[in-house]
């Protein structure tokens, strides 16, 4: 069963973004490149990063939580039904977020251990508030990632 949990920390610090991006674009980690976006620009991670900053820096929220990270983890009888089908995921996950956060995410893949980073900008696009996620978002995450594979399970059967 896929497992979706959000990554501890405070990500807070003025280099949470860099860092964070780095992160989950090293290459070394994502031999495919497996990736997508929803507000910024995917294949360069220097202007995710710019872009990130500066909807913080439009809205005047520098402060806080300047990321939210989570990784969605596959089993590996899951790995093998939607081996071609990451990408997929990644965009209907981002879909629970109606394109109001610039959302960058990544496929890493390690023998028999593939996940997915995603890493958002807190900063609602249009308003500038800050999101708040809360347990019954994590929910309903929980519960989209859960129907997304099992639709994607039973079309491939």
């Amino acid at each position: 069963m896929a497992n979706l949990k959000f990554v501890k920390g405070s990500y807070k610090n003025n280099d949470a973004i860099d860092k964070t991006i780095n992160y989950i674009f090293d290459n070394k980690k994502m031999p495919n490149r497996i990736s997508g976006s929803v507000g910024t620009h995917v294949h360069n991670k220097d202007l995710i990063i710019k872009q990130f900053y500066k909807v913080q820096k439009i809205h005047r929220n520098l402060t806080g939580k300047r990321v939210i990270h989570f990784v969605l983890s596959f089993s590996i009888e899951e790995m093998e039904i939607i081996s071609s089908h990451y990408q997929q995921i990644g965009y209907q996950l981002l879909d629970y977020f109606n394109d109001e956060y610039q959302i960058v995410f990544a496929l890493h893949e390690k023998p028999n251990q593939f996940h997915i980073h995603f890493v958002m900008n807190p900063v609602n696009i249009y308003t500038g508030n800050k999101c708040r996620l809360q347990k019954k978002d994590f929910h309903q995450l929980w519960h989209l990632q859960a129907k997304i594979i099992t639709d994607l399970t039973k079309s491939s059967q």
